[in-house]
């Protein structure tokens, strides 16, 4: 009897598709379990991926969700994959989340040979003084390796 019963619960929750409002505001989408309820998750759909499955279905995943999600007919279904891809499309560098800014003086360094190379010319421009905020800055080391013509 309990494992009769146990079986039709699984399948009644299987078989029964669970109600959600879906809501996108920008590069996010919300689901709730009725319209006036709190958000039971927030999704970025920066690096989203959508695909059709049927015509009333589409599944939906990112890093970290993946969803089955139905629909009521194909039309809303094309209405939700346009609407989730209008805001996956990324047209900025790198798939990267910010528009690419011209004269911004931050650089993207691999390693300490480029920073160091970028580095000891600023320093020597200096006048006064140089603040550095560090953990641990040794005088003992070099900044830049082998040097002939400055003490670095």
């Amino acid at each position: 009897d309990k494992g009769e019963s146990l079986f039709n619960n699984t399948l009644q929750l299987f078989m029964n598709r669970d109600k959600r409002f879906f809501i996108i505001r920008g590069p996010f989408m919300a689901y709730m379990r009725n319209i006036t309820s709190n958000p039971i998750n927030v999704i970025c759909l920066n690096d989203a991926t959508v695909s059709p499955v049927t015509d009333t279905s589409f599944h939906l995943s990112t890093s970290v969700f993946s969803r089955h999600l139905y629909t009521k007919n194909i039309d809303e279904t094309n209405e939700w994959l346009s609407a989730i891809r209008a805001r996956t499309i990324n047209k900025n560098r790198f798939r990267s989340f910010c528009n690419y800014h011209e004269d911004c003086f931050a650089k993207w360094l691999i390693d300490g040979k480029e920073y160091f190379d970028l580095l000891v010319p600023i320093l020597s421009k200096a006048r006064h003084r140089i603040f550095i905020a560090d953990w641990f800055l040794s005088p003992n080391v070099f900044l830049k390796r082998n040097p002939v013509d400055h003490d670095y």
